[in-house]
């Protein structure tokens, strides 16, 4: 029987995360003392709770329309930034895991596919801070990467309604879906 302990397995990359993402979170929140609920953050929440009235011109509705759901699902228990933080970890936690796919049906192991999940959400910071941040970011990341795996994997319709679920969760990912697109045509 061998006791030695395989990091290399998916649960345990998660399991890294999940420690990653509470520690920035409570760095950010208790330490630092910064207010996760301004600027953009505040506008997706004002915007999920008049959802059914025009959306801030700067924002595309999906992320809005997210928070609005969960906050029915829930009746309102959860405060702004946790209702927004749930969202951003399971997307962040999905997306880690879609990496992780990714990777592996490139051909690649169990150990590369861990060491790309891990910089994937440590280097340098940024998934770990676009996830902590409630921002929509990491969100319209979760549908790329899940439409990137189903392309991958020659499922064509289901990756393209995933790509327009990111384009309209982010303004910023056109340039990426644009990309995805040129590159299937070549």
């Amino acid at each position: 029987m061998n006791s030695k302990l395989n990091f290399t397995k998916p649960h345990w990359t998660i399991a890294i995360l999940i420690v990653g993402y509470v520690m920035v979170a409570l760095f950010l929140g208790v330490f630092l003392k910064y207010d996760f609920l301004r600027s953009d953050v505040l506008g997706y929440w004002q915007d999920s709770l008049a959802w059914q009235t025009p959306f801030h011109p700067f924002h595309v509705p999906a992320y809005p329309l997210m928070i609005a759901l969960l906050r029915g699902i829930t009746f309102g228990a959860l405060p702004p930034i946790g209702l927004m933080m749930s969202i951003n970890l399971g997307a962040f936690l999905v997306s880690a895991f879609f990496i992780y796919r990714i990777i592996q049906a490139g051909g690649a192991s169990d150990e590369l596919a861990s060491i790309g999940t891990l910089l994937f959400g440590f280097y340098p910071f940024v998934g770990l801070t676009y996830s902590v941040d409630p921002l929509a970011d990491m969100p319209a990341m979760f549908f790329l990467l899940a439409g990137i795996y189903l392309l991958q994997s020659s499922h064509r319709m289901p990756a393209a309604l995933l790509f327009g679920l990111s384009l309209v969760t982010h303004k910023a990912m056109w340039v990426f879906i644009g990309l995805l697109i040129i590159s299937d045509f070549c």
